[in-house]
């Protein structure tokens, strides 16, 4: 189950990498992320959330779930369309983002939703702090993003500018909705992960 959490969370957040890219170009803007952007968009997402997923707690209801056949498929349809929508709406609020801070809404969206993988009970029910590694793992991931936005130094190597407390806010704003797209699809089907 905490293989397929992280697989999960790792492809979700790679589609929306892909499509954050691949619609800014076909839309005719310039490429939104460059390429060391990116690099560091998957430094933060790729490396500690999904390991921390990986040592997920097992969920309360393990043992009344049935056994699985080992021909069973590692993603049934329904989570494979999950995790494409999932993706696809991560790359979209990058795109939306694009102009007062899409790298900051790509990676803090990505952090945020490695929440929403940690069951397939609502976060209402399983509360944030769980997992206390990927609570440690989200807030390293973050500063470090910001740090990459507010300070000269890392601005320069990473071609970011200073945001306004107006800018942060509506990052912040976009980056969490992640959660409620993905409380959505935990309440209108229960076979999430």
């Amino acid at each position: 189950d905490n293989i397929k959490k992280a697989v999960h969370f790792l492809l979700s957040c790679n589609i929306g990498e892909i499509m954050t890219l691949f619609f800014a170009m076909l839309l005719g803007y310039k490429v939104p992320l460059l390429p060391v952007q990116l690099l560091f968009v998957n430094l933060v997402t790729d490396s500690f959330p999904a390991l921390c997923l990986g040592m997920e707690p097992p969920e309360p209801d393990v043992m009344s779930s049935p056994g699985k056949s080992r021909h069973h498929a590692i993603f049934s349809f329904s989570s494979l369309f999950e995790i494409i929508t999932q993706g696809m709406f991560l790359g979209s609020l990058a795109l939306t983002a694009y102009l007062i801070g899409g790298f900051a809404v790509l990676s803090l969206s990505q952090l945020v939703h490695s929440f929403n993988l940690r069951s397939h009970h609502s976060l209402l029910e399983t509360g944030l702090f769980g997992n206390k590694k990927l609570v440690l793992s989200f807030l390293l991931c973050a500063t470090l993003q910001c740090l990459v936005v507010a300070l000269e130094p890392l601005q320069s190597i990473f071609h970011t500018q200073s945001l306004s407390g107006l800018q942060w806010a509506i990052v912040w704003l976009l980056s969490l909705l992640p959660v409620v797209l993905v409380e959505l699809q935990k309440y209108f089907n229960k076979d999430l992960i």
